[in-house]
């Protein structure tokens, strides 16, 4: 399963069971290393990697000179019950890497073990693309294909892409949105010619993409709690819903999550789906300050539907295969009441996501970027008991346009270094139409 993207029926793969943490056990990871966290949480979803191995992987991917901090995972607390998980002290300044740094040491181990060559195929509405490349760079075992909405993404996000020259990098700007690249990998992935390059998938749709999430969500709850039964809510800002969904598994496993805040931008389908149980696909995507968010189809709710409906497959295929047709689906009565079962959603609009970057810093002395002030946003308005912990899934310095409008002068510090010097470098990119057969024919060539 971890060398797999799209199931071969087009579905995607989700654990046949999921292990239970007890309240020893999590009591037990209490001072733990990051790595050490990560073992016991990814074990027993990597039973055919040998624990040395697994661990070796794990300390590959997550050292402290990669993610600039003491704890990898850096949680500051903002109000008596309010934090921030700053998860962008990594590479590329996005959550991202923390999946992508080992999904990238996954692959070429298992492709190692096979002397087997593999095609990773990602579509990306910004951070993903960069981690990825970032992770998997020079690695002999793979190509890498990197589909991005051309016009559509930051300029960094571009340029952390773009200027990334290695032999084995071919990047892809779309015409189109987000939801046409992602429809465009899941295309090539059920296409058979394409299958016989052994495509390999780095999106959230891929599921050691989601398992390696889980990680810092329980590292997020260690660190805020003092009570091995203590409750917490997570903040999300979610398009993709992969990072959603990881607290929802990781809640399923035992970690006390109470409460699962989704939190969107205008294009609020998620929003929609848990106020009214209408999931739909609307006319186009609005292109927003939250680029990373600006998502109409997010995949992995559909592992989400399955799990609330407690693993009906034909139900699931049912709802999609009419989305698919009809650009929307109903969900009524008990299913729907499970599926908001702790799980709490709202949108911000751009306005507001402004107002937030700067209320965030008058209030508390921290500068955030577009896509955690609309959690940010969002969470202020649900009276959430408890502590909260809020996702800051990307660094400002990714949208400075954006945030300096909000701070004006007070966004003086200096950009980072490995930001600044990609202004100066040189890019590499091609252009493609949004269809099917060029891309297919151009991916095929770089394998």
């Amino acid at each position: 399963m971890a060398l797999e993207g799209l199931a071969r029926d087009g579905g995607l793969y989700v654990p046949e069971l999921f292990p239970h943490i007890t309240k020893e056990e999590l009591a037990a990871l209490r001072g733990k290393s990051y790595v050490d966290v990560a073992f016991e949480v990814l074990k027993a979803f990597f039973a055919g990697v040998p624990g040395i191995d697994l661990r070796r992987l794990l300390q590959h991917a997550f050292t402290k000179e990669t993610f600039e901090v003491e704890e990898i995972v850096e949680v500051k607390r903002l109000a008596e019950e309010l934090f921030l998980a700053k998860l962008f002290r990594c590479p590329t300044l996005s959550f991202k890497d923390y999946s992508l740094q080992l999904v990238g040491r996954v692959f070429n181990y298992l492709l190692a073990q096979t002397g087997t060559r593999a095609t990773v195929i990602g579509a990306t509405s910004g951070d993903t693309g960069s981690s990825a490349i970032e992770a998997m760079r020079g690695c002999e075992n793979v190509e890498v294909c990197i589909f991005h909405p051309r016009g559509l993404v930051a300029e960094i996000q571009r340029l952390q892409m773009t200027t990334v020259l290695d032999g084995n990098i071919h990047n892809f700007a779309l015409e189109g949105t987000f939801d046409d690249c992602q429809a465009m990998t899941k295309a090539l992935f059920k296409d058979p010619d394409i299958r016989a390059i052994h495509p390999l998938a780095v999106n959230s749709i891929g599921w050691v993409r989601i398992a390696s999430q889980m990680v810092f969500l329980v590292s997020e709850w260690l660190q805020v709690t003092e009570r091995d039964d203590e409750a917490i809510t997570v903040a999300i800002p979610t398009g993709n819903f992969g990072h959603a969904l990881a607290a929802y598994y990781v809640r399923k496993m035992g970690v006390p999550i109470k409460t699962i805040i989704v939190c969107s931008n205008e294009n609020d389908v998620l929003p929609e789906f848990y106020e009214t149980g209408v999931y739909r696909r609307r006319e186009r995507v609005i292109p927003t300050t939250s680029p990373s968010m600006d998502i109409q189809v997010s995949s992995n709710f559909e592992r989400f539907v399955y799990e609330a409906s407690g693993g009906d497959a034909d139900l699931v295929r049912s709802l999609w295969e009419q989305f698919e047709t009809e650009g929307s689906f109903r969900i009524e009565g008990e299913l729907h009441e499970r599926c908001c079962d702790g799980i709490l959603a709202g949108k911000a609009t751009q306005a507001e996501v402004r107002e937030t970057i700067r209320s965030t810093y008058l209030e508390y002395g921290e500068v955030i970027d577009t896509h955690t002030a609309n959690a940010m946003a969002v969470v202020k308005r649900f009276p959430v008991n408890g502590k909260v912990v809020v996702g800051g899934t990307a660094s400002p310095h990714k949208f400075p346009e954006v945030v300096k409008e909000a701070l004006g002068a007070s966004f003086c510090e200096p950009m980072p270094e490995r930001l600044a010097r990609l202004f100066l470098m040189p890019e590499r990119v091609t252009t493609v139409p949004n269809d099917f057969a060029t891309v297919k024919k151009l991916v095929l060539s770089c394998s």
